[in-house]
């Protein structure tokens, strides 16, 4: 069964996309960060607009607040915002693409 692009990573179970995301990196040809892989696929929901609303969601408040307490370094964390901010369906419509 193939899932539409809407469906295909909605019904995955975020540690199971965790590990999705480490495999790809791992056979990936070019130069990986893991933990930004990592990190992106376990925070890339925690500020869904459907969870948080849209003015909280734009913020991207919890991705930063979990780093922040994790003491993830800045450059880390700067790189995963901007994954966050690039992935989502939504957001594909509109024309981003990570």
């Amino acid at each position: 069964m193939t899932l539409s692009a809407k469906q295909s990573f909605r019904s995955i179970p975020t540690p199971v996309l965790a590990l999705l995301a480490e495999r790809f990196a791992s056979e990936c040809s070019e130069p990986v960060d893991l933990q930004e892989v990592l990190l992106t696929a376990w925070l890339h929901d925690v500020d869904d607009y459907k969870l948080v609303g849209k003015a909280q969601a734009e913020k991207i408040t919890n991705a930063v607040n979990i780093m922040t307490q994790a003491k993830v370094f800045d450059g880390l964390s700067q790189a995963v915002l901007e994954n966050i901010a690039a992935i989502g369906y939504s957001k594909r419509l509109n024309g981003r693409q990570p």
